[in-house]
């Protein structure tokens, strides 16, 4: 697992890429395609509203949808 310490969506995302090993891979378990990996890290505010239960689902659950999006699922 990643040794990241993830305090924002972009932590996330960032810890995502690592354990899927690269920005293709991830793009590739979540769907869409390596530039849309990109453009959401290019952004800054980790994985869209639209994509987080994919990128969940991408890490088999070792960052959670409330990790990725704080502002849309509460923790716990």
């Amino acid at each position: 697992m990643t040794s990241l310490v993830i305090k924002t969506p972009h932590d996330a995302l960032v810890a995502a890429i690592e354990i899927a090993g690269d920005q293709e891979s991830l793009a590739e378990k979540m769907g869409i395609t390596q530039s849309a990996v990109s453009q959401m890290l290019k952004r800054g505010k980790g994985v869209t509203a639209e994509r987080v239960v994919d990128a969940e689902r991408a890490v088999a659950g070792k960052i959670t949808r409330a990790q990725f999006r704080p502002d849309l699922y509460a923790a716990g």
